[in-house]
């Protein structure tokens, strides 16, 4: 039988282990070779001994991750997965069983729906044969009034709708890139078209054992939301949809929710950091282009304030808790054509920024008070529940004020020519390192000129040859930090 299976360096050494052994313990009788002392007491039970001692060296392996890597060739894959799963499990870690992957599709209709449109749990999208459902336990209902109109370039109107899919299976494959789906459930005549306009995310495989022992490294650590290594491994094993998470705290430089000031001297303060506080960043999944009807002034009895902003006399309204999002654009469609209307951002405190406890005003100009206004943003999900978990007491250390930030990614491109081409810079990496810790070294809240960027570029690289233009191509960031 393969599972009794004795290699002939096994039988040597349980031989020469019993003729040692017995000769030591019973030296009146004679062990040596052709006598009938070792036919009866060594020949007769070797293969059983060398069977043993191959047991008790297995068991002995099988208790340490590191022996257990060293007689790998010797199990197959599912009894090394198991043995490693039986070790973790002592420090209550187990395998991470996969992850379906989410996204958000846009719904394009020709004409807008009269009723309800209804998608049930068992409705099929496909894409690249890839199956996905509705990332919901229960049927989702979209009414007419949930369909925005659009027009396009040639002056045809459409409604658009956006609905969150889930990957049928677990897997990595299912992070589809952006794209039209090439089949649909038939909920309305009038559904022309499906289309990702983002790379779903979330998909991942069952772990493997090399990956488990990988993550052992961090996850053998305290629960209790207290050190790095036990933030990340609370947060992505308790939610699946947490990407990453970056933990800043005292002595970090983006920390700047525990800045005090105290005097020295005379008329002059200096800031500290009196610590106790946590601002863990976490990246989920983004919901690209959502639509929020932004009522102003006069309307619907929502408070708004008139004040000035670079001059201009503006309105602004406090915008509903959205968990948090990043604002694309403004519309006015009570015109045809549909007008994009110019805005400005607005929030009390620049440290709460893309957290729950935000503040965020968005003002125009003040010729639009009473008007209303689509408000498109971008959002992420599952945040609230996140935030929700480490405010629990139970989950955390208490003295600490720990505070969720959503962690949205502002691209940067440097567009860099040299003359002559032969001397341009080689070292790449060294110079994104450079400019990185340039970028990242800034103080928050203070205003960043493309001018700063590129004088520490020239001033930094100047033996190099750069040749102007030097171009910063990067996203629009309209905020204020309200007095």
């Amino acid at each position: 039988m393969a599972g009794f299976n004795v290699a002939q360096t096994d039988l040597s050494e349980a031989v020469t282990f019993l003729e040692q052994f017995l000769s030591t313990s019973l030296p009146q009788y004679d062990f040596s070779q052709g006598t009938s002392a070792r036919d009866i007491a060594i020949n007769s039970i070797a293969y059983v001994v060398a069977f043993m001692r191959k047991e008790i060296g297995d068991i002995r392996n099988r208790q340490s991750l590191l022996k257990l890597a060293e007689a790998s060739e010797d199990l197959d894959e599912d009894s090394a997965n198991e043995l490693v799963n039986e070790i973790l499990s002592d420090w209550f870690i187990t395998r991470k069983t996969g992850g379906k992957s989410r996204g958000y599709v846009t719904l394009k209709f020709s004409k807008q729906q009269i009723g309800v449109i209804t998608f049930t749990t068992s409705d099929t999208f496909s894409k690249g044969g890839l199956d996905f459902l509705i990332a919901s336990t229960e049927t989702v209902t979209l009414q007419a009034t949930d369909l925005v109109k659009n027009t396009d370039n040639l002056g045809v109107d459409f409604f658009t709708a956006t609905l969150e899919l889930e990957a049928a299976l677990v897997g990595a494959s299912y992070d589809v890139d952006p794209g039209p789906f090439s089949d649909f459930p038939s909920v309305s005549p009038h559904l022309v078209n499906v289309e990702s306009l983002e790379k779903f995310t979330g998909g991942a495989g069952v772990e493997t054992s090399e990956e488990m022992v990988k993550r052992s490294a961090t996850a053998i650590t305290v629960r209790d939301l207290n050190t790095i290594p036990s933030i990340t491994t609370v947060l992505t094993e308790e939610f699946s949809q947490v990407l990453e998470v970056e933990p800043i705290g005292m002595g970090d430089i983006e920390m700047q929710r525990d800045l005090i000031e105290i005097p020295r001297g005379v008329g002059s303060t200096i800031k500290i950091h009196r610590g106790s506080m946590m601002d863990v960043y976490v990246k989920l999944p983004v919901v690209f282009r959502q639509v929020y009807s932004a009522v102003f002034l006069g309307q619907s009895g929502i408070t708004a304030q008139s004040y000035t902003v670079n001059g201009d006399a503006v309105t602004a309204v406090k915008l509903p808790s959205f968990p948090v999002y990043r604002v694309a654009s403004l519309l006015d469609r009570s015109v045809d054509p549909v007008v994009e209307v110019p805005f400005t951002v607005i929030t009390d405190a620049l440290e709460l920024w893309n957290s729950a406890r935000q503040n965020v005003y968005l003002a125009v100009n003040a010729a639009y008070t009473g008007a209303v206004l689509d408000l498109v943003y971008d959002t992420v999900t599952g945040y609230t529940a996140v935030q929700a978990f480490v405010e629990d007491r139970r989950n955390r250390i208490i003295v600490a004020d720990v505070l969720v930030k959503a962690s949205f990614a502002l691209y940067l491109k440097f567009e860099v020519r040299y003359y002559p081409t032969a001397r341009a810079i080689t070292d790449i990496t060294g110079t994104k390192s450079q400019l990185q810790e340039f970028i990242h070294g800034r103080t928050l809240g203070l205003d960043f000129k493309v001018s700063e960027i590129t004088t520490f570029f020239m001033d930094t690289f100047v033996g190099n040859n750069v040749q102007f233009p030097f171009v910063v191509v990067g996203e629009f960031i309209c905020l204020t930090v309200r007095s």
